[in-house]
């Protein structure tokens, strides 16, 4: 029975012209056992031929039905491709912009909102929970509303600059710009409640890998690969806590 369905359907328009003509002959051979004046030897004739014409039908309308796939496929296709590209276009014009900006103010974007020393510090606190996955209402509590609204537009704007960090770090490692590269990183560890990065896990390969460059390429090389793999987990991580925690934005209550 099992290999039957395999090949019915692996076989769909040679299965059905099988079965169609095997109906027609069952039709014809009843009508050959009835007087030649009898109605339903007629009827069981003109059935017998129906199921001939079937065939081409059902052929024409598969394929019909498989054409309209196949374009709303392509077309499903094209426009998430296109929707994809303006959200890469969309957070990297952001993460650009939130980055030059918090080069040129020295300080990063999520502290450049207008709150007293109070406030930023509680506010600076809510951002620190939110990194280490605390529980939303309990970082509801210690903000007003509009505080936590400034918290949660925030996110969008961490996630953009963390975008931009990856970009960022994965052309500085191809270019090897070991000045900028520590440059970033020691940023990095200005803003302990964004990322959990440990400064001895990254400096140590860095600096082996800086060693190694011209002495010994292929054990560069292979720092180099567990360096660019820290990095990735590291701001791929963050970006997860992110995307986790503003799920979870919607369910509470202040």
């Amino acid at each position: 029975m099992n290999r039957i369905m395999i090949s019915i359907r692996k076989w769909p328009y040679i299965s059905i012209f099988i079965f169609m003509v095997l109906l027609a002959s069952i039709m014809w051979w009843l009508s050959s056992l009835l007087r030649s004046d009898d109605l339903a030897r007629e009827v069981l004739i003109n059935l017998s031929a129906s199921f001939l014409a079937v065939i081409p039908t059902v052929i024409f309308i598969d394929k019909l039905v498989e054409r309209h796939r196949k374009y709303r496929l392509r077309y499903a296709t094209e426009a998430a491709h296109h929707a994809m590209k303006q959200l890469r276009d969309h957070h990297l014009r952001l993460a650009l912009t939130s980055f030059r900006y918090y080069i040129a103010a020295g300080e990063p974007e999520v502290y450049t909102i207008d709150l007293t020393n109070d406030k930023r510090r509680r506010y600076t606190k809510a951002l620190k929970g939110i990194l280490l996955q605390h529980e939303p209402k309990d970082i509801a509590q210690t903000l007003t509303k509009d505080e936590w609204h400034h918290v949660a537009d925030s996110l969008s704007r961490l996630r953009s600059v963390a975008l931009e960090y990856i970009v960022l770090y994965q052309g500085i490692l191809e270019s090897e710009q070991l000045g900028r590269l520590l440059t970033m990183h020691n940023a990095f560890q200005e803003l302990d409640f964004t990322f959990n990065l440990d400064a001895n896990a990254f400096l140590m390969p860095l600096n082996e890998w800086a060693q190694n460059k011209f002495a010994n390429e292929e054990t560069a090389r292979e720092i180099y690969g567990e360096l660019e793999f820290r990095v990735s987990v590291a701001l791929y991580t963050y970006l997860k806590a992110l995307d986790e925690f503003s799920d979870e934005i919607g369910g509470v209550e202040l």
